[in-house]
């Protein structure tokens, strides 16, 4: 028979619900930071990048709805993240010089 730990294992291995994983979330940044460090300063980069990765995975369910979303609308899906994210990245960037 299965224990509980087993049949809980089994359970979980089989869920089909989208999730972000590791690759996704690598991915995002590196993407971002290579666009963003053109007008940004790195640190300042770097925050909005965490921000924007923060924001997607509040918002969105995977790093494939996200890539769905991009094709359709890009310039929407990038305003909506710069309305929360640029601020407070200059912000967060200016609180520790």
């Amino acid at each position: 028979m299965f224990s509980a730990a087993a049949v809980a294992l089994i359970f979980t291995s089989c869920d089909s619900t989208p999730t972000w994983n590791k690759q996704d979330e690598e991915q995002l940044i590196e993407n971002c930071l290579h666009t963003v460090a053109v007008n940004l300063p790195e640190k300042t980069a770097v925050i909005y990048c965490d921000c924007q990765l923060e924001y997607l995975k509040e918002n969105y369910s995977s790093g494939d709805e996200v890539r769905k979303i991009i094709k359709k609308d890009p310039q929407g899906l990038q305003s909506k993240i710069q309305e929360n994210c640029l601020d407070y990245a200059k912000k967060e960037a200016r609180k520790d010089k």
